[in-house]
């Protein structure tokens, strides 16, 4: 097989751009095409020797996966002998234990598969992912696995045929990849069945090449063929971003484009030439190791707070490809050689890694559960009370308005709306209005956005006409109840994000506030301030702090700010601000509680255990509510209660 310099070029165009996409360049939104030039030229590159070797008669299978073996395991090993004991450290537990599922999913050649059951490969699903680009790896596994001994039965049956046959078989996956597109990208984005024409591409122009040679083209036509080609990659990468419904039709750009250069980017040509320079020569060399180190390089690199600016993300980068370099020359050139490492060294190195991979990843998860251990049933962080007045994702006809009164006879009477963070309010408070002269009731639902009565259209996933009829009911109740005081509580600073399409509507903030006018004009109307919000669940904050030297609670600090929320204490005061010129009343969680710019981890109670004010990442423990509602809810209630009706 005849080497091409301008191939290993072609590599480096194809890592480049998934690079920055990862570290989050803005001008490389779609550099995630990327993986699509890496399919061709993998599909174009063991298509050509497979159709060499079964031409001379010497093809031979197990050679050839052991030289993909030698190829993909080393260096894949390696990574994970690394992250497994570096994302123990500094990861989350719930973080952790879904990274250890990777582990053993990119061993088992599935990572496709759990990622496309784990979320979208764009989805922010609020855990990292460090292993996440192994899913490509696992795709072409896959296609190593199948393809060859699919080809060399094709060749000895219709040997004269093999052009239409791969033709056929791209054409065929491509109209699946559309249609796997249009039921779910998510999914299909992860697919080896949507993604395989891609490969196959590549394999159809090494059979055609293998067939017919180059095509008689001036130097001067292939050289635009080849601009316009290059141009294409360009555009997909600033002008592809997530909003696409990708692979799909928008695939065959990438793909083409890789095709052309394939076919028209020789050495007689300035392209050519241009890919074969040496710098782009040595980074496609390294690329696999670019590649494979990348990921989770940058995500260590996030957890650790060294990945917010240029100058970092360059440093980081530069990282990558010094580590890139070491692991080619040290792991990857040496296993690929049988003269340097012969077939049994290589198979009892691989099998030993393996195994101690495994066992490394069932030590390390029992630790993880261990220092988990010792934060969450240690301090009873529970999920509240669900009841017929607090819904979570049940149907409208759950909701038992009916039941969510007041009880017959004298008192004062306040009730509280909301979503699920009022819920996680409800227990302190209900228990404190007991032990003060007035009684509490609940009328709540998860996954909606409060009060507001008509939401447009398709909007979010919380502005459902479940949501709105749920809401309608709660006005209703509050007209038939009469209550003394209503009070309202939610996630405020997520829902009044205009850019957070998933949860919320541009304009659902300002119709809460004018639908919140409305209701302080009829009954007297207070506001709860947001809670805390931390920058994951809390139990897993803290466990990473706690580590699996220290033994409880009492041994971190109560107070800490880093981990909360950027913008928080900002969006408390435009809130507290917004609600007084609409007429209710506000009462700030975070200034009763927190003290600059720090807010309690946890509270103890009675002289007794430190306990978790937080369940999660922001609904309140039963202690947090508890001491949220004596502290700082409760007595602001007794003062609005003490107060003339007006209405």
């Amino acid at each position: 097989m005849r080497y091409r310099a301008e191939i290993d070029g072609l590599r480096a165009i194809a890592v480049l751009p998934v690079v920055l996409f990862h570290a989050g360049i803005a001008f490389a939104a779609g550099g995630f095409i990327g993986v699509d030039v890496f399919f061709v030229i993998s599909g174009y590159l063991i298509t050509t020797k497979i159709a060499e070797d079964v031409a001379r008669g010497n093809f031979n299978l197990l050679q050839f996966y052991e030289r993909r073996a030698r190829r993909i395991l080393p260096l894949l090993l390696l990574i994970l002998a690394f992250a497994i004991p570096v994302f123990f450290i500094i990861l989350m537990p719930s973080d952790y234990t879904r990274f250890i599922r990777s582990v053993f999913a990119s061993l088992k050649l599935t990572s496709d598969i759990f990622f496309a059951r784990s979320g979208g490969y764009f989805e922010d699903t609020g855990s990292v992912r460090p292993l996440l680009h192994t899913w490509s790896l696992s795709i072409e596994e896959k296609y190593y696995l199948i393809f060859p001994v699919s080809f060399y039965v094709a060749y000895r049956i219709k040997p004269k045929k093999i052009i239409t046959i791969t033709i056929v078989s791209v054409a065929l996956l491509f109209l699946y990849s559309i249609y796997a597109t249009y039921r779910s990208a998510d999914t299909a984005y992860f697919m080896f069945t949507a993604r395989a024409w891609e490969i196959l591409s590549g394999a159809f122009i090494a059979v055609l090449l293998g067939k017919h040679g180059q095509p008689a083209l001036s130097a001067k036509t292939k050289d635009m063929i080849s601009a316009v080609a290059l141009a294409s990659l360009a555009f997909c990468l600033y002008h592809f971003d997530e909003h696409i419904s990708y692979p799909g039709l928008y695939a065959t750009v990438p793909v083409a484009s890789t095709v052309a250069l394939i076919v028209a980017a020789g050495d007689d040509t300035i392209i050519g030439r241009a890919l074969a320079s040496r710098l782009l020569v040595w980074v496609g060399l390294l690329s696999y190791s670019i590649y494979m180190w990348h990921q989770p390089v940058i995500v260590a690199a996030e957890v650790l707070g060294y990945f917010s600016n240029a100058s970092q993300k360059v440093l980081v980068i530069g990282l990558i490809v010094f580590i890139s370099y070491l692991s080619w020359r040290f792991v990857e050139q040496p296993f690929r050689r049988t003269s340097v490492i012969g077939r049994k060294m290589f198979l009892s190195v691989s099998v030993a890694s393996i195994g101690l991979v495994i066992l490394s990843s069932y030590l390390m998860r029992d630790l993880d559960q261990s220092r988990l251990a010792k934060v969450t049933p240690a301090n009873g962080v529970s999920m509240q009370l669900v009841d017929k007045c607090f819904l979570l994702d049940t149907a409208v006809s759950e909701f038992a308005a009916s039941e969510c009164v007041f009880t017959p006879g004298p008192g004062r009477k306040v009730l509280l709306i909301g979503d699920s963070h009022s819920a996680s309010l409800y227990p302190g408070l209900k228990q404190y209005g007991a032990e003060n002269g007035f009684e509490v009731a609940l009328a709540s639902a998860a996954y909606c956005l409060p009060v507001v009565e008509s939401f447009p259209p398709n909007t979010s996933q919380t502005a459902t006409s479940r949501c709105q009829k749920i809401n309608k009911q709660i006005s209703a109740m509050i007209q038939a109840m009469h209550p003394d005081l209503v009070v309202i509580s939610g996630y405020m600073f997520l829902w009044s994000s205009a850019t957070d399409a998933k949860w919320t509507y541009p304009g659902y903030y300002q119709q809460f506030l004018e639908q919140l006018k409305a209701l302080a004009q009829i009954t007297p109307t207070m506001v709860v301030g947001q809670f805390p919000i931390w920058n994951g669940p809390l139990p897993d904050i803290v466990a990473v702090e706690i580590g699996i030297g220290k033994k409880t609670l009492s041994d971190i600090d109560r107070f800490d700010g880093k981990s909360l929320r950027q913008g928080l204490f900002e969006f408390d005061r435009k809130y507290k601000a917004d609600v007084g010129a609409s007429g209710a009343r506000y009462v700030s969680i975070l200034d009763k509680v927190c003290r600059q710019g720090e807010c309690p981890r946890y509270e103890s109670e009675n002289g007794g255990s430190p306990e978790l004010m937080t369940q999660d990442y922001g609904h309140l423990s039963l202690l947090g509510s508890r001491f949220v509602a004596n502290t700082v809810v409760g007595p602001a209630l007794r003062e609005a209660l003490a107060m003339p009706k007006a209405f």
